[in-house]
């Protein structure tokens, strides 16, 4: 999806952490290049991602409600959503790993927490194919 000066890319942001939630619906929100949607719930996630058909879905994996693995499964499944771009954002492989494995984990985008806030960044401009931000 490339962004132009009219349109910003919607990311949706699904963790069940209200810290790590908001604070990143902060930080994209600061740089003024995306849309953001955020939730707490997996299943409200699902029904966000339907009505607001995002271009990109920042996912945590460990949640209580439901898996994120099952929330990406589902959204893979329905017509409606399958298209929709998946980042995993999970503590359950380390940094190491996912570099090892070129960012990469079970065939999807995945990054690690703690958030390395500018690799999370450059990960969110590769797969939206938006820009860099200019450095300040």
């Amino acid at each position: 999806m490339e962004a132009d000066s009219c349109k910003k890319a919607k990311i949706l942001i699904i963790d069940d952490e209200k810290t790590m939630c908001a604070s990143l619906k902060s930080f994209l929100e600061r740089t003024g290049k995306y849309e953001i949607y955020s939730t707490t719930s997996p299943i409200e996630g699902i029904n966000l991602a339907k009505k607001k058909q995002p271009d990109l879905i920042l996912l945590d994996i460990i949640m209580a409600e439901m898996d994120g693995s099952e929330v990406a499964a589902y959204l893979s499944d329905d017509p409606s959503t399958k298209d929709i771009l998946i980042l995993f954002v999970s503590v359950l492989v380390n940094r190491e790993e996912v570099e090892k494995n070129k960012g990469l984990v079970g065939g999807r985008p995945f990054i690690s927490k703690p958030l390395d806030i500018k690799k999370l960044m450059a990960r969110i401009e590769s797969l939206l194919q938006v820009p860099p931000i200019a450095a300040s």
